[in-house]
């Protein structure tokens, strides 16, 4: 359904010339605009806030915690802020928070507040962006569906959809979205892992270099198409 969504929102002009397209036709296509909108655009990237987090701790009165973790999402954020100023060429870069998420993905851009690298306030007026956030991969669902098996359940006999399990579900990493916040999909270059959760990690710079790199190169091949 994420894809179905994606192509929807991305490429109309695709649904209008051809009904038989292709699943792996679809998602070249999507990943083709979605390259170009970038070297023609900006980069709008997600920093971490740990809002509700914060709050929580401060309710219970552990208002050393919430400094503390304050503190580390401040250092994140900067040093997100750094990586992608020092390591980051193919468009430009702008960060927001992400309690304005519900704001962009609904495309009220005006109510949102952009930071340029330094942290300061930037004023845009953007037409074509794509969105990048750490986060963890999400399944494609359209990709992976298998069908129905029946179930028994406290209610009887119950059909559940099924999927096919996907390499790239559940995975720290630097990810890319569309202006709707819905994860892209391969052949775009839409995610760099962080290995987080593995003894060594890949650093924040590290992680915005090898993605600048694949994005690059994507282009390079993508861009008179």
């Amino acid at each position: 359904m994420r894809l179905l969504i994606l192509v929807f929102l991305l490429a109309p002009s695709i649904l209008i010339y051809s009904q038989d397209i292709s699943y792996s036709q679809y998602k070249k296509e999507i990943s083709e605009e979605s390259i170009r909108n970038l070297a023609n655009g900006a980069l709008l990237v997600r920093l971490i806030t740990r809002q509700k987090s914060i709050e929580k701790l401060n309710e219970f009165g552990r208002t050393a915690d919430a400094e503390k973790l304050q503190k580390d999402v401040d250092y994140k954020n900067q040093k997100i802020r750094e990586a992608f100023a020092e390591e980051y060429d193919f468009s430009p870069v702008y960060f927001f928070d992400a309690n304005y998420a519900i704001d962009i993905r609904s495309g009220e851009l005006d109510s949102v507040v952009f930071l340029n690298s330094e942290g300061e306030r930037a004023n845009l007026e953007l037409e074509k962006f794509l969105i990048a956030a750490f986060s963890t991969t999400q399944p494609d669902t359209a990709a992976f569906f298998r069908g129905y098996r029946q179930v028994v359940t406290d209610k009887g006999v119950e059909q559940k959809s099924t999927y096919y399990s996907e390499k790239n579900m559940g995975l720290p990493a630097l990810i890319i979205y569309s202006p709707e916040l819905i994860q892209l999909t391969d052949p775009f270059p839409y995610y760099v892992r962080t290995f987080e959760s593995l003894p060594v990690k890949r650093s924040i710079p590290k992680t915005v270099r090898k993605m600048n790199n694949k994005l690059h190169y994507y282009y390079s091949q993508n861009k008179y198409r």
